[in-house]
């Protein structure tokens, strides 16, 4: 009886510690697909306004300004949490074929001063962005008045992603720099 009593209690404990790693996986995913999320819902609705207007016009002769504000607010906030998304996924556009003459150690230092300038102009544009949009709380679009505060931070919440994706990237790029060459050549 006490015998499974014990073996009933660690079974439980076990239950718990690996549901508990399912949640905290979960979360973490969330967190990293955030922007993935939100851009693609924000693309949906504004293809779904822009094709409603459209075919609206075409159909009954009349479009409607208040899905032009809805396609409008949705673009800007694909393109600026668009940013971080690319950046994340390195698929930003890049001229790189002078770097890729140069040994690996010297790519990884180009890289770092890359990423340290991305932070900085990234953490530039985020602070006057978080201005602009805490000043324009009060300021609505004319027919939906909708706050500029939500047309504002998608700007605010993608070059801070985007900050913090560099330095994720910084770290991977300063272990690289540090792993002697034996290791590299085992990594790969």
């Amino acid at each position: 009886m006490l015998l499974q009593g014990c073996v009933y209690k660690h079974t439980l404990v076990m239950i718990l510690k690996r549901g508990r790693n399912v949640l905290r996986n979960m979360v973490k995913e969330f967190f990293d697909k955030f922007e993935e999320i939100v851009t693609s819902m924000a693309l949906s609705i504004t293809i779904l306004a822009v094709l409603i207007n459209t075919l609206s016009g075409w159909i009954i002769g009349k479009r409607y300004g208040q899905l032009e504000e809805i396609a409008i607010t949705g673009f800007v906030w694909v393109t600026f949490l668009g940013i971080s998304v690319v950046y994340k996924n390195g698929a930003h556009i890049r001229i790189d074929f002078i770097v890729e003459a140069f040994p690996k150690k010297i790519k990884n230092i180009v890289q770092i001063i890359v990423d340290i300038t991305v932070i900085l102009f990234s953490i530039f544009v985020a602070y006057n962005a978080s201005v602009l949009m805490m000043g324009a709380i009060e300021k609505t679009t004319s027919l939906l008045h909708i706050s500029y505060f939500f047309i504002d931070l998608p700007v605010v919440l993608g070059f801070s992603f985007m900050t913090i994706r560099t330095i994720i990237q910084m770290t991977k790029d300063f272990k690289q720099l540090r792993t002697p060459k034996n290791k590299k050549e085992e990594m790969i």
